[in-house]
């Protein structure tokens, strides 16, 4: 199968690494393809009602394996060229990765993260710009700490609970796939482009491409409004040549709350941008 699942946590900058392979004439990008959804939407229908199939339980998993997988070559033939690889940008992919990869045993998955402080803050950030943002609909109770439910509002939406919860399942239960699953960091990739790309290829098996990091075009067809008001994907074309974390729109003590409630996740992706923090 020529393509890789490119998936993330939301805020990530997934898509900003999206726009940096687009640079390679090898890749042909899907920005939030709708794939991965498909397989899961069809799934769900079978599970509900393989009971009324005529054909043995192993027999019709098999059939319905084949079906995703010759559905899916066939959707991918027809965007891409047959000597490109075709990067496919959902965060579907994360949702149910066990069927992923009963699909495609041999499916190569990036998934990149982000310290969890800053995907939230990013949130917030959202929440204070947007004209469309329904802030308000956090607060539950008057007599608690509003930005307190905001910020458990956030952490409970269902596509950031969804990745998180798949991300600690990886940590926790053995997966015969964890080897073909690479996971990036968005800070690693600001402070040092080349040597994440270098890491990338090398996961995918690639020659190395050299990217322009000062020159990052976005394609103007990618209309984002389903996911409004977070899903801003509007990305700047140098760069950055350092980050500097600022968490300015959330308080020091939920910043420490998000750090203890979400060790494992801190324990596991950011033990070494943490000692001093």
């Amino acid at each position: 199968m020529n393509f890789i699942a490119l998936s993330s946590l939301p805020r990530s900058g997934s898509t900003l690494l999206m726009y940096i392979l687009n640079q390679n004439p090898k890749f042909t990008i899907g920005p939030d393809s709708e794939i991965s959804y498909i397989l899961n939407n069809n799934r769900s229908h079978i599970k509900d009602h393989i009971r009324g199939y005529q054909i043995p339980h192993q027999k019709a998993t098999e059939c319905f394996l084949n079906f995703c997988r010759s559905g899916t070559q066939s959707w991918i033939d027809t965007l891409v060229d047959d000597q490109n690889i075709f990067v496919d940008k959902s965060r579907g992919w994360l949702i149910d990765m066990d069927f992923t990869f009963k699909v495609f045993p041999k499916l190569k998955m990036v998934i990149n993260i982000r310290d969890l402080r800053a995907v939230v803050n990013s949130f917030e950030k959202v929440n204070s710009e947007s004209i469309y943002s329904d802030s308000k609909s956090y607060y539950k109770n008057l007599d608690t700490d509003l930005q307190r439910q905001r910020l458990d509002g956030i952490l409970n939406f269902k596509m950031l609970k969804d990745s998180l919860t798949s991300l600690r399942e990886l940590i926790e239960i053995p997966k015969k796939y964890n080897s073909n699953i690479l996971i990036t960091r968005h800070e690693d990739l600001i402070e040092d482009p080349n040597y994440f790309m270098q890491t990338l290829y090398d996961f995918l098996d690639l020659p190395y491409f050299q990217h322009d990091f000062e020159n990052i075009e976005q394609d103007n067809n990618y209309y984002d409004n389903v996911y409004m008001p977070y899903g801003n994907h509007k990305i700047h074309n140098c760069l950055a040549k350092s980050i500097e974390q600022k968490f300015e729109y959330i308080r020091p003590d939920l910043l420490e709350q998000i750090t203890k409630g979400y060790s494992w996740y801190f324990k596991n992706f950011y033990s070494d941008r943490m000692d001093n923090k």
